[in-house]
């Protein structure tokens, strides 16, 4: 793997049953949707130097319905399996 000078790797943890909106850097790539410590997670890598804009993401439950304009990210279990939640982001 390349080593991108300038950028870092930041954890956010999923919230849950709505739309989250914040902003976070134009360059930002989300790298890994998982768990850690019994709670949804996603590793995002951007330059924290570069301008931020507004970015959204969602967690849609298998069978749940995808809002328009999200873009799949990856997909994660919690309680052993019993909700199996998929990651949708989208900028702007």
């Amino acid at each position: 793997m390349k080593i991108v000078a300038g950028k870092t790797i930041w954890k956010y943890q999923i919230i849950m049953d709505r739309i989250v909106e914040f902003t976070i850097p134009e360059n930002a790539k989300v790298l890994s949707v998982g768990t850690q410590h019994g709670l949804g997670a996603f590793w995002v890598m951007f330059d924290p130097n570069k301008p931020k804009k507004p970015f959204k993401y969602t967690v849609i439950p298998t069978g749940g319905k995808v809002p328009p304009n999200m873009e799949y990210k990856g997909t994660f279990q919690l309680d052993a399996g019993k909700f199996i939640g998929h990651l949708f982001t989208s900028r702007g």
